[in-house]
């Protein structure tokens, strides 16, 4: 299903390999139609967030195929997880996917964590609605909604 581009793998990212998992990849869909059907779901999702996180996935892809993006996911033994990590070599961007209409800003414990691990400058919690930029572990966190992945110019700001 790979070699046909039906799924694609998603690669764990790790330093240390003992507290981190890196043998459990996750593998999303190019075509969410596809996978919709395959599953029985076409009209009728079961799993909405998976979908949505599904989206944004491929989303990043597509807008990261013209960079030296790599994407991967994050997760402990303990199931601590951030669902991408966007390495563009130089610098790595952890996101965090909500299929959620946040209200208030909230940070989840697992970027939580990740961020008191990993020294980054920027994260990004993607949702349904609210927008905002706060400051945690001297990273900006920028709360955006979905639809301003869509914009050509998000690799940009992000990079």
């Amino acid at each position: 299903m790979k070699k046909t581009f039906i799924i694609c793998k998603l690669s764990p990212y790790f330093n240390n390999v003992r507290k981190e998992i890196t043998k459990s990849p996750i593998y999303y869909f190019y075509d969410l139609g596809l996978r919709n059907f395959s599953c029985g779901e076409f009209g009728n999702l079961q799993d909405k967030g998976y979908v949505f996180q599904n989206f944004i996935f491929s989303r990043l892809k597509q807008a990261g195929a013209q960079e030296n993006l790599h994407i991967y996911f994050w997760r402990t033994k303990d199931r601590t997880e951030v669902d991408f990590l966007l390495d563009f070599g130089k610098n790595i961007i952890p996101i965090e996917v909500k299929c959620t209409k946040m209200r208030d800003v909230q940070i989840p414990r697992s970027l939580r964590s990740f961020l008191e691990r990993y020294s980054v400058k920027k994260t990004v919690i993607v949702n349904l609605s609210l927008e905002d930029v706060i400051e945690v572990n001297d990273a900006k966190v920028y709360i955006i909604p979905f639809w301003q992945i869509l914009d050509d110019s998000f690799m940009d700001r992000l990079n």
